[in-house]
């Protein structure tokens, strides 16, 4: 399926207004994605408060924050514990805010642990949901679609493939295409120019997640990758490490106190940093589509801890890659390091491949431009908030109604 263009603004019912909008989401990425359809709603429909779980995208947009993201952000079924406290202190303070003053409108982006259980006493307050950023239930614990059927008014999906699935259990669902095709993908030349990389240097980039708990896990098996491509390689290499929104760089900066290596911490666009590299190592998630979008050889890496693991192990359905360009395209485009496979000579043998740009890296290219045609055009957080103020219009949402 392909969406073409921005959305479609003029078909929009104009809606009445919204006296209180309530935004939830839960990591970095839903955070930018978040932060962009509030914006793009705002041009739509006039909206007095938003509240909800901001992160700096979001708060930026102009959401008050009743919690921070980089508060709660965390993976894993076990490392949930060590962030328990918080984010149960964040439901409580959405639930105390919907009870004082009942949101018009909810909208919950990705994070379905937290979300569903934010659906679910919505619903039961009578505030229409919808939800931005599908879970993927069509991979596992597929049993939360009833959820889903009962508590979502709205489900506006981001892969090609969900609208068709969703249509199976009877919700009500529109795809509106990736909110990554928004974000402008720099030339390589021009990316390595305002990242001040050596013309000479090859360039790695290093993604090791957004959590903490991930980085703690996978940065340290990236960078002993490191140190042995540098010994393999001739020319001289640059590794690039972006910081995530929901991370403090002082943390990654100590964590990476004495490396040896031409490494750059940075704050700058991801996408940047993967447009300006060779190839990348990435963290299985959301960046792993951004280095698809920017045409970058990659190899995905997954690592939680055991129990964790064992547990997504017993829990995963009738899916056969981790890489969300994988899924996509249905095969394995890119290598696929998980748990006790994801070690640093592993890692190390799978870039070598690419850097050198030879076979491996051009099939990945020409997958890479696969996978754009399949995901559809830019626009999506605007058909996201057209999509939201239709809903608006058909709840009779109304200046001043609560």
């Amino acid at each position: 399926m392909e969406i073409n263009g921005q959305g479609d603004k003029k078909d929009v019912v104009e809606a009445k207004g919204i006296k209180h909008l309530l935004i939830v989401a839960g990591e970095a990425s839903g955070d930018l994605h978040a932060g962009r359809l509030v914006k793009e709603l705002k041009q739509l429909v006039p909206v007095d408060r938003i509240t909800g779980i901001a992160g700096r995208y979001m708060r930026e947009a102009g959401v008050d924050a009743l919690s921070r993201v980089e508060d709660i952000a965390v993976m894993g079924f076990t490392e949930v514990l060590g962030r328990l406290g918080a984010l149960l202190r964040a439901f409580r303070n959405v639930l105390k805010a919907v009870k004082k003053r009942k949101p018009d409108l909810a909208i919950l982006v990705d994070a379905p642990d937290l979300n569903l259980r934010l659906a679910k006493k919505l619903h039961r307050k009578g505030v229409p949901v919808v939800y931005y950023i599908s879970p993927q239930v069509w991979a596992w614990r597929t049993g939360r679609v009833r959820k889903i059927t009962r508590f979502v008014d709205k489900m506006l999906v981001i892969l090609p493939f969900e609208k068709d699935f969703y249509a199976r259990f009877g919700v009500n669902a529109s795809f509106v295409g990736h909110p990554l095709l928004d974000r402008p993908v720099p030339a390589n030349a021009e990316a390595r120019a305002s990242l001040d990389v050596p013309s000479c240097s090859k360039v790695v980039a290093l993604l090791p997640g957004s959590r903490i708990g991930e980085i703690k896990r996978i940065l340290p098996v990236m960078i002993s990758a490191a140190y042995k491509i540098t010994e393999q390689m001739e020319d001289p290499v640059t590794f690039l490490l972006p910081v995530a929104g929901t991370i403090d760089p002082d943390r990654i900066e100590h964590m990476c106190a004495g490396v040896d290596l031409d490494l750059h911490i940075l704050t700058d666009d991801s996408m940047k940093v993967l447009a300006a590299a060779d190839v990348a190592a990435v963290a299985s998630g959301t960046a792993t589509l951004e280095a698809a979008l920017a045409g970058t050889p990659m190899v995905i890496v997954y690592k939680t801890s055991w129990p964790s693991y064992l547990i997504a192990r017993a829990l995963v359905r009738g899916v056969d890659y981790i890489g969300l360009p994988n899924l996509i395209l249905g095969r394995r485009a890119a290598p696929e390091l998980i748990q006790g496979v994801a070690n640093s000579g592993k890692l190390a043998e799978e870039l070598l491949k690419l850097i050198t740009g030879g076979e491996k890296a051009v099939e990945q290219e020409s997958a890479w431009k696969e996978l754009k045609e399949k995901i559809g055009g830019p626009g999506a957080g605007s058909r996201a908030a057209v999509e939201v103020a239709k809903v608006a219009e058909a709840m009779l949402i109304k200046p001043g109604g609560n």
